[in-house]
């Protein structure tokens, strides 16, 4: 996560963390907003239990320049999942 206070370019991002642990996935998005607040970067944190749910938040993200490029992002991401055999 420091790297995105290293850089300009990631000020006001959205950032969606994805933990299926509430509790923990509370921890990590807090401890964020307090450095995120610390260093003034506008950074939107969301926090996400279903890994599913984040990438349908993904894909109607308005800053999603076209529907190709979030189901290539989609594509990715299962591909990944299945050679790392994760599951979700």
């Amino acid at each position: 996560m420091q790297e995105l206070f290293k850089y300009p370019d990631f000020k006001g991002i959205t950032l969606a963390f994805v933990d299926r642990k509430p509790e923990r996935l509370k921890v990590v998005k807090g401890i964020a907003e307090k450095i995120n607040n610390a260093y003034k970067w506008e950074i939107n944190f969301e926090g996400y239990s279903d890994r599913r749910e984040a990438l349908q938040a993904l894909l109607i993200d308005p800053y999603i320049a076209s529907v190709k490029k979030a189901e290539a992002l989609l594509a990715d991401v299962l591909d990944y999942n299945k050679q790392y055999e994760i599951r979700f």
